[in-house]
């Protein structure tokens, strides 16, 4: 893989990433249990999950302990396991993603070094590779933006 590959799959990442938002990170931050405790409770809460000397798994037993104290074990469990599955659905997502990027980005620049169409076909050759995959489509125009200025 070229170095612009790689730099292009990078920015593919991490403009989706900007995009969107990481769902799964501002549920832990906020997570809905913490509606129902005390302000005690939420503030013991943050002190252990902005713990940085915390490694994962002692972060994840340090907030189990919590829960069992404020009576709220199964709504974390709940929050675990919807981090957990989140994951997983954005390791698959991310991967076809990245997987359909090549064939993409050899379409990509099939269209625009094609001299032999118009301005107006190449923007419908565009919409058309973006409107046939959209993921890697919503991409085009950051990555063609922070590359090609």
């Amino acid at each position: 893989m070229t170095f612009w590959s790689r730099l292009l799959i990078q920015l593919f990442f991490v403009s989706t990433v900007a995009a969107h938002g990481c769902p799964f990170l501002e549920e832990l931050l906020h997570p809905p249990f913490l509606k129902n405790v005390s302000l005690k409770a939420e503030k013991e809460y943050d002190a252990i999950f902005f713990d940085e000397s915390l490694s994962v798994a002692e972060l994840k037993k340090e907030i189990m302990s919590w829960a069992k104290e404020y009576n709220v074990t199964e709504q974390v469990h709940d929050l675990f396991n919807r981090t957990k599955k989140r994951m997983e659905d954005m390791k698959k997502n991310v991967t076809k993603l990245i997987n359909d990027l090549p064939a993409a980005l050899q379409r990509f620049t099939g269209i625009l070094e094609n001299e032999n169409q118009t301005l107006s076909g190449i923007k419908q050759s565009l919409k058309a590779l973006k409107e046939e995959n959209p993921p890697v489509g919503s991409q085009w125009t950051l990555v063609f933006r922070f590359t090609a200025c």
